[in-house]
């Protein structure tokens, strides 16, 4: 197994402090499972350390690293972490596969002046990730007992930002879908059309997200090829854009390898389109949504918004202009009373009389994060019985659960910031 070859290369390779590239192509494709796409050679760190020195990640450098005999047990009563940096003007990115711990053993990471510690997974493997507010971060391993388990395997990479004059997720102001009402015009500079090419119809909807990837639906772009689709961004109408509204093709589409249609899950897919340009000041009517930065919160409560260009009732007709209608997340329990087939790759959001519909398939779910000054989309318009049917929430992918592989496929590319 895939986990056994890692243990194997790290002991094989092991330097204190240090990552070492290695060129084994059986190897790589095992260390980087649902990675496709991704020909970035990973490289691996030393051993876990209680004096570690900082391993120095370049721009698309990807490491990864291990709890101390990893996939075996580690040991009782041991401290010891890694040290990362990347480079100025970068973030770091983690995720780790289903970590195990034992009661009064943690997972903690240090985030500039913050400790996030992850308690005991005694009961259950639970996957995790988290995007490091700067460019250097630690993790490490805290046991303080006797107890031992499986520990944590886990993969660093590093994702570009662009200066602190651009921010991602917030409003241009302070301020129809089924149910909903217009936006003002650029109000969400990160929602993207998608037409067809010759036509310029609308048939989905999208969220730019980092300067070239546009995140949307797999259902809207499964079984087509990237120049069948065109993406518009700075546009409020669907009959006239303005000067400063952004045509780009698609150069790729990545959708995600786990999507099926009968099942409906991992409906998630990435446009790669030609670079916008976030640097500049006056480009306010395009900037990108931010994502959550860890796949913790199921926000389950949350008030959240969603927004489109689709039809205003099931088999309408589509308004001119971008709508948008307040919903509030449900639990996946209580959403399971309503579809049988919910799982832990979709989110639930409505309320009555208000919906996302025909059109708005691939547009962002988002709500405020936890300090308020910016947004974070949480989901991706997915599917749902009727629109605004009572009793039927609408169903959106779950973007903590699908994290990972985003992130994975949009490291090293420019993004903007959140607010401070």
């Amino acid at each position: 197994p895939w986990n056994l070859c890692i243990t194997f290369v790290v002991l094989l390779l092991a330097r204190l402090g240090s990552c070492k590239v290695t060129t084994e192509e059986s190897q790589i494709a095992l260390l980087q499972q649902n990675r496709t796409h991704d020909r970035r050679v990973p490289v691996l760190a030393g051993s876990c350390s209680s004096t570690p020195e900082t391993i120095n990640l370049n721009a698309d450098d990807q490491c990864i690293f291990t709890s101390p005999n990893y996939p075996n047990h580690y040991p009782a009563r041991v401290k010891c972490s890694f040290k990362f940096q990347a480079p100025a003007g970068h973030q770091l990115m983690l995720y780790c596969n289903p970590v195990r711990m034992t009661w009064w053993s943690t997972l903690y990471l240090i985030d500039n002046d913050k400790t996030i510690r992850k308690g005991c997974f005694f009961c259950s493997d639970v996957a995790y990730s988290y995007t490091f507010s700067s460019n250097t971060g630690e993790v490490g391993l805290d046991n303080g007992h006797w107890f031992t388990s499986k520990g944590f395997s886990c993969l660093m990479s590093v994702k570009k930002t662009t200066s602190s004059s651009c921010h991602c997720g917030v409003p241009n102001s302070s301020t129809r879908i089924v149910g909903g009402v217009e936006t003002k015009e650029h109000q969400y500079p990160w929602m993207v059309m998608l037409v067809w090419p010759n036509s310029l119809v609308q048939f989905c909807g999208g969220s730019l997200i980092t300067s070239k990837h546009v995140l949307t639906a797999a259902h809207c772009t499964y079984g087509t090829s990237a120049n069948n689709i065109a993406v518009l961004l700075g546009v409020h109408r669907t009959s006239s854009y303005p000067s400063t509204a952004q045509y780009r093709l698609v150069k790729q589409i990545m959708n995600h390898p786990r999507y099926i249609i009968a099942t409906k899950g991992y409906d998630v897919s990435l446009l790669v389109i030609d670079p916008v340009d976030l640097s500049s000041s006056s480009s306010v009517t395009i900037r990108p949504i931010c994502l959550p930065t860890t796949s913790e919160h199921n926000y389950v409560g949350a008030a959240a918004t969603v927004a489109g260009w689709g039809t205003n009732s099931s088999g309408g007709v589509s308004p001119d202009s971008l709508n948008k209608v307040d919903v509030s997340v449900l639990s996946n329990k209580v959403c399971k009373k309503s579809y049988s087939k919910i799982t832990g790759t979709m989110i639930c959001a409505g309320e009555t009389g208000k919906d996302s519909c025909q059109g708005d398939s691939g547009g962002p779910l988002w709500t405020k994060s936890a300090n308020g000054k910016h947004v974070v989309e949480i989901g991706v318009v997915s599917w749902g019985k009727g629109c605004a049917w009572k009793g039927y929430p609408g169903v959106y992918a779950r973007v903590t659960a699908l994290l990972q592989w985003i992130q994975s496929k949009t490291a090293g590319t420019t993004t903007c910031q959140p607010p401070s």
